[in-house]
């Protein structure tokens, strides 16, 4: 993947921060709309679509949001369906928007994943669960999600962009 396409994901990445009110003409101007926002109980993402491209985008931790917090905190490991143990937070944050995520990309065959810190923990979980549909994750300050069997499950192609100064990236240890 080149700079300019990490950019891209970088920016949507960012974007996904920002409500639908506000977000819609930022993602229009990255030559995406918005197919599905999803906010269920603190939990939020994105569908997006650009031609044929869909990218599925999740929020990261917003430190005004209490779920946000807790679900970065609860570090203890839980089985995970598509295999191995992942984060208990991660996964309780993700398990809250994955019926609807699950059901909005259901006759998707071809989709990008991404997400920043929680969102990119979020994303990184959805992606194993999506595996065969992921053209790639590309992920941005993503803290550690899961066991080294979890990881070995993780086959699609995977961006993992870190700032070796950022601590995030390193957690859970």
């Amino acid at each position: 993947m080149d700079a300019t396409s990490l950019l891209l994901f970088a920016q949507i990445a960012e974007t996904t921060y920002e409500d639908p009110d506000t977000s819609a003409e930022k993602f229009k101007n990255l030559g995406h709309d918005i197919v599905r926002f999803f906010n269920v109980n603190g939990a939020q993402g994105y569908l997006l679509k650009s031609d044929c491209v869909y990218v599925l985008s999740f929020r990261g931790t917003e430190l005004k949001e209490i779920s946000d917090l807790f679900a970065d905190l609860q570090a203890g490991k839980r089985d995970e369906p598509s295999g191995g143990r992942v984060h208990h937070g991660f996964q309780h944050e993700l398990n809250k928007l994955w019926p609807e995520v699950e059901a909005a990309v259901a006759g998707i065959d071809k989709l990008y994943v991404t997400g920043h810190s929680l969102g990119a923990a979020m994303a990184t979980i959805a992606a194993s669960r999506l595996r065969d549909r992921v053209v790639a994750l590309v992920t941005f300050g993503s803290p550690r999600v899961g066991t080294p069997r979890f990881v070995d499950g993780c086959t699609f192609t995977h961006y993992r962009v870190q700032n070796n100064c950022d601590d995030v990236t390193t957690v859970p240890m």
